[in-house]
């Protein structure tokens, strides 16, 4: 990912919001009666978020009773981004904001241009995650939910530590916290996110990325090193461990605090109904005393093939997935997803009290979504991804050697 420069983007992020801003994000769609909408639409998700285009196309099927929608689960990236044309069967696609631009850089000629098109409406996106979604000036990819990322904790280990867990601001606190919770009951932080991923979030936090402008690495960049800083200390001090059941390791009582995401915690209130009351939020610590603490990774993005035969009825589709607000709220509540959609994100509905954490972290989601960086990822995001992933491993146990893992890493990326 490069960061943007807001000052060189200022023109074309204004006229991408002007543009998909037409698409009336967050009125509901003026539906259209049952009997005048029927057909097929044919979408390919990505694996991990077909539960929730298949939730969001119940919804509208049951407004349109003669529509019929396939949808086939598989790794969109792989299928965007390369030469195969078994793309051309499918009318929308749904893939990850991360994979976006590598997409484009590939194959925007593959997909609709939503700018150009889409005249009904006047509601507006959080602008900053429009610059992935468009590529050369035109917006291609309509920028749909987010995740936000927070620390989640056991009040009572906290405080049987003697540790007043909203007093961490910077994640050193956190880290000296963590310390005398694990001393103290012996539990743990857990992780879903691979290492790989986790320092992803955090060179997102500090407005970091992996290559400069002319694609030369920046592992080595102190902004890198603090994030693989912050990583070796939670894994040399056997403190965080990455596991990809979360419910399962709070259910069987190992846990002292999560770094996860507003999905993580939405599974477990509702496998763990037992543990309401236990959990609290804060947000994910800052580097430096009052810096930046709001970070979002994992979104969708929804694009719609140009050559569909179903294009008009995918459109209605798409704008549905991007405007109804009962849809979009019943995704925030069943899969923890923060929508892009200003009207949404800020809807009453998706602040209701909630038992399990008290009622406060829908709007904390909120927040982070609207304050997290402005990032653009890099083209070559699922290379650079890779390189990440085996060698950040290295830094489990306590014996790494950082200075050559940042090596290594830089001249992997620098051989790209």
């Amino acid at each position: 990912m490069i960061l943007l420069n807001k000052f060189s983007k200022a023109i074309a992020v204004f006229a991408s919001v002007c543009l998909i801003s037409l698409m009336g994000c967050g009125k509901n769609a003026e539906v259209k009666k049952p009997d005048e909408l029927s057909g097929t639409i044919s979408i390919a998700a990505d694996t991990n978020n077909d539960q929730i285009i298949k939730t969001a196309a119940e919804d509208f099927k049951t407004s349109n009773p003669k529509v019929n929608i396939n949808i086939q689960p598989m790794d969109t990236a792989s299928l965007l981004s390369s030469k195969d044309e078994k793309y051309k069967k499918y009318d929308l696609y749904i893939t990850g904001e991360e994979n976006m631009q590598e997409i484009l850089n590939l194959n925007s000629k593959l997909f609709y241009d939503l700018g150009s098109s889409i005249t009904d409406g006047k509601g507006s996106i959080l602008k900053g995650y429009i610059p992935n979604n468009s590529y050369n000036g035109k917006t291609y990819g309509y920028p749909w939910y987010t995740y936000a990322y927070v620390i989640y904790y056991r009040q009572d280990l906290f405080k049987e530590a003697g540790v007043p867990a909203e007093d961490i601001k910077t994640w050193q606190q956190f880290i000296d916290a963590a310390v005398k919770v694990n001393k103290s009951t012996g539990k743990r932080i857990v992780t879903q996110e691979s290492t790989g991923r986790l320092y992803s979030i955090l060179l997102n936090q500090l407005r970091g990325g992996y290559v400069d402008k002319n694609g030369k690495s920046l592992i080595s960049s102190n902004v890198s090193i603090n994030a693989i800083g912050v990583l070796n200390s939670l894994y040399s001090e056997a403190l965080l461990y990455n596991s990809n059941n979360i419910s399962n390791e709070i259910r069987n009582d190992k846990v002292s605090a999560v770094i996860g995401n507003s999905s993580n915690m939405t599974a477990v209130s509702k496998s763990s109904p037992n543990m309401k009351g236990k959990w609290q939020i804060i947000q994910l610590p800052a580097f430096e005393p009052a810096g930046n603490r709001s970070v979002t990774f994992g979104g969708s993005s929804l694009l719609l093939n140009k050559d569909s035969k179903n294009s008009k009825l995918a459109l209605d589709f798409l704008k549905f997935l991007s405007n109804d607000k009962d849809v979009n709220v019943k995704l925030s509540q069943n899969f923890g997803t923060v929508p892009i959609c200003i009207d949404v994100s800020q809807s009453i509905d998706l602040k209701k009290e909630n038992n399990f954490f008290n009622g406060n972290e829908y709007k904390l989601y909120e927040a982070i979504a609207r304050l997290s960086p402005v990032v653009n990822y890099t083209s070559r995001y699922s290379t650079i991804n890779g390189i990440l992933e085996q060698n950040l491993d290295k830094l489990h146990g306590s014996n790494a050697d950082i200075n050559s893992i940042v090596i290594d890493m830089d001249e992997e990326i620098n051989g790209i």
